[in-house]
């Protein structure tokens, strides 16, 4: 997985309300060919919750048409003449490449909306996220917490939201109003196997600190996340285009929550509940069985193990 070509501007399916709401990604044909750009529906908002064609799906909460509480305001969509569209600017896009046979040349690239879902809360500074994400092939049985190990190997060199697992994308210039481009080095303070549907899951908690600011004040910690990462149901496929084959790529559903460590409980429960929402092949639930680093700080709110 990598980066990638073509321009998701206009490709955007624009609806007139938020139950209709459509995720639209693009696929690109092989680097260098002739091939076009396809638009294709990820997941909408519909009269009963978010329907993904990755395989799940998120009810609203009894009685509402949120899946979260009215406290968090959602941010990867915006209001455009009445209608709920993405996002489209370069931090809210992130692009593929795919090296299918290991030549070190890209054979099929991919272009697709970084968030799935994306809230922000609008009394404390946290905030809640879900990803689609495609990687290698050769990644398909790649042990889960092997999977989140790299994506916090790769955090000291890119936001902490966008790391994509193992992969190398074009990503466009930063961010202020998501996140700081700054040297970050990330503190685990527990971790382990979890289920989310049914489906077997890998969680961590961790800290992180500015790589700076820690040499003044060795304490110091920016955020604190816990992620929670599983593989959908359902994969990427990218169809024949112009003498190309079909190629099959699988996706990984990484869920996140992050805020300032004192604030970090108030919204853990939250971040808890969309999870537990979670519906894959008619299975809901979430468990989390997290041991704690030696000498790390203790976090609250996590569901007990089933």
């Amino acid at each position: 997985m990598m980066n990638a070509l073509c321009d998701v501007r206009g490709a955007v399916r624009r609806v007139g309300s938020i139950g209709r709401m459509a995720s639209v990604a693009v696929i690109c044909g092989a680097l260098g060919s002739s091939a076009g750009c396809l638009s294709t529906a990820r997941g909408e908002f519909a009269s009963t919750g978010y329907t993904s064609t990755y395989g799940y799906e998120i009810p609203y909460q009894r009685g509402t048409k949120l899946l979260l509480p009215v406290e968090w305001g959602i941010d990867n969509l915006r209001l455009e003449h009445g209608q709920w569209v993405h996002k489209d600017q370069s931090n809210y896009v992130t692009k593929y490449e795919f090296d299918d046979d290991g030549d070190g040349m890209a054979e099929n690239s991919l272009e697709i909306y970084t968030y799935a879902l994306r809230y922000e809360h609008r009394v404390h500074d946290g905030v809640i996220w879900l990803r689609e994400i495609p990687i290698a092939k050769k990644l398909r049985s790649k042990d889960l917490r092997v999977l989140l190990q790299s994506y916090l190997d790769e955090i000291a060199g890119a936001t902490y939201e966008t790391v994509t697992l193992g992969a190398k994308p074009v990503l466009g210039p930063p961010a202020p109003q998501i996140v700081v481009e700054q040297r970050r080095a990330p503190e685990i303070i527990e971790q382990g196997a979890a289920t989310v549907g049914g489906q077997l899951a890998y969680a961590v908690t961790f800290d992180l600190a500015n790589i700076d600011e820690v040499k003044v004040a060795p304490r110091a910690r920016s955020r604190r996340v816990q992620l929670v990462v599983l593989r959908a149901l359902k994969d990427e496929v990218i169809e024949a285009t112009k003498g190309l084959s079909r190629e099959v790529y699988p996706v990984l559903l990484l869920a996140g929550y992050s805020n300032m460590p004192a604030d970090f409980a108030k919204g853990l429960d939250d971040f808890h509940g969309l999870l537990r929402n979670m519906v894959f092949a008619g299975k809901s639930g979430l468990t989390l069985e997290l041991s704690p680093a030696a000498g790390a700080p203790a976090v609250s709110g996590a569901p007990p193990a089933q």
